[in-house]
C-alpha cells in the first residue's frame, strides 16, 4: 500500500468496503469506484494530509489482514495518529472484502464526523 498506484491495483471491480462507527464516512462502499471514490473523499476532507503507513501484513491468499498506521488532520485542527487493521477477503489476487477496523473508533469518528 505504498503509493495511490499499488493501492488501487489491489481493489478487485466488486468490492464491499466496509467502514464501522457513526461518522460521516461510516458505511458500506460496493464496487471499485465507489471505494476509490471513498478514499477521494478522504483526501478531500484532509486538505490532503491523510497518509497511510503500512507496517505488517499477512495474508494466505484467500484472507488477510493489513496492520498500519493512519495519521491526517482537518482544516478545523482536528488530527488522528491511529493504529488501524483491514481484515480482508481475496479473489484473484485482489480484495473482494475490506472491513476497516480503527483500534479507538471513538477517535476515529470524532475525526470524520
Amino acid at each position: 500500500m505504498s503509493a495511490p498506484q499499488d493501492f488501487a491495483a489491489r481493489v478487485g471491480d466488486d468490492c464491499v468496503w466496509r467502514v464501522g462507527g457513526t461518522s460521516a464516512i461510516a458505511g458500506e462502499y460496493r464496487g471499485r469506484d465507489a471505494v476509490l471514490g471513498f478514499f477521494r473523499r478522504l483526501h478531500e476532507l484532509t486538505g490532503g494530509t491523510y497518509v497511510v503507513e503500512p507496517l505488517w501484513e499477512l495474508d494466505d491468499g484467500t484472507r488477510g489482514v493489513a496492520y498500519y498506521r493512519a495519521r491526517g488532520s482537518r482544516p478545523d485542527g482536528r488530527a488522528i495518529d491511529l493504529d488501524q487493521a483491514l481484515v480482508y477477503a481475496l479473489d484473484g489476487g485482489r480484495w473482494s472484502e475490506v472491513r476497516a477496523l480503527p483500534f479507538d473508533q471513538g477517535l476515529f469518528d470524532a475525526f470524520w464526523s
